[in-house]
């Protein structure tokens, strides 16, 4: 044993004797008052700083208070003797992880009986967001249930801070707007409470991922088990309260009327189990809308990131062709920045230029349907000769994903149309193409007008080089008047030649 000193007050600790395992800001002793009355000391880590006083403040916020089912906070602070700090709590007989880890999965009474003291000792401190509730953290104390370990949890008054230790979560626990790196409320305090009444059930939580990112994807967008053959009214309340949304949850008050049962443990005689299964599917199916919602965002967000991305990437685009004829073709006139048309040259014969199609919105999700392609923006390249017979030849830049999970790049297609001349509208030979689904169909091969002279071929990052010299190639022949229409599609090299 060591004395240690906070606030005047003498306390010992038993380091030799851990509490559980270490936390991500703290160890947990066995110690004593000084009259001999057993307790439990948490020594916090000194290089955990922010945590550390935001555990001090709730600590000092919760001692003295008359709070049941919230775990008594004896004293708080820094050790006059070494300066290290420390939290003094009453010491609780089991962890509800140990009872879980013990007894295993608890019949629907206990469940309910267990989650109803929870939620009163988060009544007891309704200015608090805890944003780690799990069965570590429910601890056994003089007879009854009570919540503890406050180390991560903040007042609701403080939720604009911008350290608000955001990435601190239990995986198997965390609320997906925890993961999402979101503000936490209530609702968030709410979502762990399903999952621990999962768990109750059960025995294991709800989400069982062997990864970080695979329980993150199960938070964000799983559905959880059905209780419905072990409790009907727990299986509604509990997938209420994993809704996706915060706002979707119930409140602590409703959840606390709809988790008592009577006194003698009868079951009212109104209950009707259709009625409650209707009320359980009707609660999937509000889960799910959620999900499909989340996912519609999720894919809406990452796309606009992308597209920005790809914008950023085209412009790298146009500055690498307009310096490759800078530096080869002084004389050439070049007009750049022109609305829609980021870059135009007039060389001898010839004449050049880059046009947008699709840049300054994304292209709906579902646009090159057909052919599974992920089309987020587009562009047109064009080059025309005009003596001493007039060609011309174009085609389409598409900043896309060839398949999901593949990488968005841009690439180069050009069409032709197999059951005709094989000619575009402008006398192009190959040509690009501005009827989306046109390109598409030609993407899917399907029996369509159009088809792919050649392509898709990567033109950004690695591939820019040669993207630049095919295009310098054509410029310079038409320029010379030596730019030739292609015969033969669909090209079947990626070498294109003049």
């Amino acid at each position: 044993m060591r004395i240690i000193e906070i606030n005047d007050h003498q306390w010992e600790i038993d380091e030799s004797r851990p509490l559980g395992k270490a936390g991500g800001f703290g160890a947990v002793y066995e110690g004593r008052s000084v009259s001999g009355i057993k307790i439990a000391v948490k020594r916090l880590h000194l290089s955990a700083d922010v945590a550390t006083h935001r555990e001090l403040r709730l600590a000092e916020f919760l001692m003295g208070r008359d709070l049941t089912h919230v775990l008594p906070i004896m004293d708080a602070g820094q050790d006059k003797r070494e300066g290290r700090y420390y939290v003094v709590m009453a010491r609780a007989d089991r962890s509800l992880q140990d009872e879980i880890d013990l007894r295993g999965a608890c019949s629907a009474d206990v469940t309910r009986a267990i989650a109803h003291q929870i939620l009163l000792g988060l009544d007891e401190v309704p200015s608090v967001v805890h944003r780690d509730i799990k069965p570590p953290n429910i601890l056994m104390h003089e007879g009854c249930w009570k919540i503890a370990d406050f180390g991560i949890a903040r007042f609701v008054e403080y939720s604009t801070s911008l350290n608000t230790l955001k990435a601190c979560l239990s995986p198997q626990y965390g609320a997906p707007e925890q993961w999402k790196l979101e503000r936490a409320t209530h609702a968030t305090d709410i979502y762990a409470l399903g999952c621990i009444i999962y768990t109750l059930l059960t025995g294991n939580p709800p989400f069982n991922g062997t990864s970080s990112e695979e329980l993150r994807q199960q938070h964000l967008y799983g559905i959880p088990p059905s209780l419905r053959h072990l409790d009907q009214t727990l299986d509604t309340l509990a997938a209420l309260m994993l809704s996706k949304s915060p706002e979707a949850r119930p409140t602590r008050s409703r959840l606390a009327k709809l988790l008592i049962r009577p006194e003698d443990g009868t079951k009212p005689t109104w209950e009707s189990t259709e009625l409650q299964q209707a009320g359980s599917e009707e609660a999937k199916r509000e889960v799910q809308a959620d999900i499909d919602r989340m996912k519609v965002e999720g894919r809406h967000r990452n796309r606009e990131s992308m597209a920005k991305a790809g914008r950023d990437s085209f412009r790298r685009l146009v500055e690498s062709i307009r310096f490759c004829v800078e530096q080869q073709a002084p004389t050439a006139v070049i007009d750049a920045g022109l609305p829609g048309i980021p870059l135009q040259v007039t060389l001898g014969h010839s004449s050049f230029e880059i046009r947008h199609l699709h840049m300054d919105d994304s292209l709906p999700v579902d646009s090159f349907a057909l052919s599974g392609w992920d089309v987020l923006l587009g562009a047109v390249i064009r080059v025309r000769q005009t003596k001493p017979i007039e060609v011309a030849r174009s085609a389409n830049l598409w900043f896309m994903a060839e398949g999901t999970g593949e990488d968005y790049r841009w690439v180069e297609v050009s069409y032709y149309a197999p059951l005709s001349s094989g000619v575009g509208g402008k006398g192009e030979r190959p040509f690009s193409l501005t009827v989306v689904s046109d390109a598409d169909k030609a993407a899917a091969e399907v029996l369509a007008t159009y088809a792919h002279a050649y392509g898709p071929v990567c033109v950004d990052a690695e591939d820019c080089d040669k993207f630049c010299k095919r295009w310098a190639d054509w410029i310079g022949a038409a320029a010379l008047g030596k730019l030739v229409a292609p015969v033969g599609f669909p090209w079947q090299t990626r070498e294109l030649f003049i």
